[in-house]
């Protein structure tokens, strides 16, 4: 019956249905917890792991200043000092969202309405003093809800764009000398008020834009556009997603690409709220991933903006959840995605 019940899950699989398989906790601090900045707030919007130092990096702007701070990834403690904030002015929101390269190299962008000063601050490291290396005293659109890196050095390219975005919301920044960019605006084909999160693909070419899927009850529509910034696919991830991270990942030395969701806009007081992570095939989502629980215990505060982030660990299998106003928190995947080690004995 066993080696029935399998062939059945399998071919399930085989057909494009979701066999799905729980991932161990690694660490999870609620809002109100051991973060004393992290609260019900709506400030903390933004997550990077830095792949040098293995530290997870927050962004927060409460009440009590702007700040980027350090998480050590394998217990979710806090590590001082933050990164140096001399520096940030100007924009609508002082700091918005993070970007850190495979070098180490850190971006932190603010959040600029149309007309306002939207700048990208640059970290050699975390211990550096930043500098500005992107500066538009009149944004001719809302950027800064979303940053993306791919590339090191003069090969750097940055992507931004801001919440529901439109036409000219989007642009990719590039540099000559690794310091300072220049702005490109692009206009991603079928460009609707629901897209959000934009993210490079694997290939540094290609690039994913999400749409926020506004109910628990809805599904996210990830977006390939490529270089010329037409459709290249699309893909529906049947779960509610806000923030997303795309990243290749080797499991038996069989690579497959990843794409991890947070949870998006859900209502408050829900419970069992969860993340994801999809593996792509070349044509379609085959099976995830899953956590539960990421809302603050005892039910979930309201993110109605559908803000958070998801950092990936590739080597080390890992994957991290930023949920706005709930909790932080490290997860183990599977060591195989091989059907036999998944549980898909349903």
């Amino acid at each position: 019956m066993k080696r029935l019940v399998f062939l059945i899950a399998a071919a399930l699989v085989a057909g494009s249905a979701f066999g799905q398989t729980t991932m161990t906790q690694i660490f999870k601090i609620d809002e109100g917890g051991s973060l004393p900045w992290f609260t019900n707030d709506n400030t903390c919007r933004g997550m990077a792991l830095n792949p040098v130092t293995g530290h997870l990096l927050l962004v927060d702007r409460d009440g009590t200043g702007n700040v980027v701070h350090r998480l050590d990834s394998a217990t979710g403690a806090e590590i001082l000092p933050p990164l140096d904030s001399s520096i940030y002015s100007g924009g609508t929101h002082p700091i918005s969202k993070i970007a850190i390269a495979t070098d180490g190299t850190i971006y932190v962008c603010n959040l600029a309405v149309a007309g306002a000063n939207f700048k990208i601050y640059k970290y050699t490291d975390e211990e550096a003093v930043p500098t500005v290396c992107f500066d538009d005293p009149a944004s001719t659109a809302r950027r800064g809800d979303s940053i993306a890196v791919t590339g090191v050095g003069v090969n750097t390219k940055l992507l931004v764009n801001g919440f529901k975005a439109f036409v000219g919301d989007f642009a990719i920044l590039t540099t000559t000398d690794g310091n300072t960019f220049t702005a490109t605006t692009i206009t991603p084909a079928g460009l609707t008020a629901t897209n959000h999160y934009s993210q490079w693909d694997t290939d540094g070419v290609k690039y994913w834009v999400s749409k926020l899927a506004a109910t628990v009850d809805g599904v996210t529509t990830p977006v390939l556009f490529n270089a010329l910034n037409a459709v290249d696919r699309i893909v529906v991830c049947p779960v509610v997603g806000g923030g997303f991270s795309v990243q290749n990942v080797t499991f038996e030395a069989v690579t497959v690409k990843l794409l991890g969701l947070t949870p998006g806009a859900v209502a408050a007081s829900l419970v069992d709220v969860p993340g994801a992570v999809f593996i792509l095939n070349p044509s379609s989502v085959t099976y995830t991933f899953t956590t539960t629980g990421l809302e603050k215990a005892g039910g979930a505060n309201d993110n109605g903006n559908g803000t958070g982030d998801v950092a990936f660990d590739g080597p080390g299998k890992k994957v991290y959840f930023l949920y706005t106003n709930n909790s932080v928190s490290g997860w183990n995947m599977p060591s195989s995605t091989s059907v036999s080690d998944w549980n898909l004995f349903f």
